[in-house]
């Protein structure tokens, strides 16, 4: 058990953001909205990628004690890197546990997950009202993350690309992601990778609680 992963204290949250960085959480969990894509590949038809990665390190499946090691650095992070990666140590939390990780200078330097059809019942649980439940052939790619000191070396790309090869030799064909309107780096990216756009949700935040129009 390592403490401070499995719960987060609103009086740890506001000794993280401080008085006004609390106020803007607050600001936009009462109210909201956002767009995002829901776009999808064909996993055969994953293009070769000339750029590749130009970071020396080792990727691999994060452990429980290197979720820990990523709440240790949220205080070096700005307000936005703050949030982002708070919600992500919280998605793990929430049972999502095939995270995958770049490793440099013996620490993370990026972070993203693979979401299986075998966790559609966290899916149900805790996220039915943002993600789609999942085909027996469909894999999620959801939530990457890369620390500011590592941005630029092509680790979004290259990482995405091998995320794609592997599943699709576990024998998964389509892979979906949940990318935001505004957000044209990502988009960028899984464009280059064959993914489409398949459909555009509005996502609504209201009084703490978060929906997207699914139907």
């Amino acid at each position: 058990m390592y403490p401070g992963i499995n719960t987060i204290s609103k009086s740890y949250i506001f000794r993280l953001f401080g008085t006004r960085g609390t106020a803007l959480l607050l600001k936009s969990s009462i109210f909201s909205i956002n767009h995002y894509y829901l776009m999808k590949g064909n996993l055969k038809f994953i293009p070769y990628l000339k750029i590749q990665n130009r970071l020396k390190g080792n990727f691999r499946k994060v452990t429980k004690e290197d979720i820990f090691s990523l709440k240790n650095r949220l205080e070096t992070l700005s307000f936005y890197d703050k949030r982002e990666l708070l919600s992500r140590i919280l998605f793990y939390n929430s049972g999502f546990t095939n995270c995958y990780g770049f490793f440099a200078d013996n620490k993370i330097a990026y972070i993203q997950w693979l979401i299986y059809p075998s966790e559609n019942y966290i899916i149900e649980k805790d996220y039915a009202t943002k993600f789609y439940p999942l085909s027996p052939k469909q894999v999620m790619i959801e939530n990457a993350f890369t620390f500011p000191e590592y941005r630029g070396y092509g680790l979004y790309r290259t990482l995405t690309h091998k995320l794609c090869k592997q599943v699709y030799k576990e024998g998964y064909t389509t892979g979906l992601c949940y990318t935001r309107k505004d957000k044209t780096t990502p988009l960028n990216e899984f464009y280059l990778l064959g993914f489409k756009i398949d459909k555009l949700l509005t996502e609504y935040k209201f009084l703490f609680r978060t929906w997207r129009n699914l139907d």
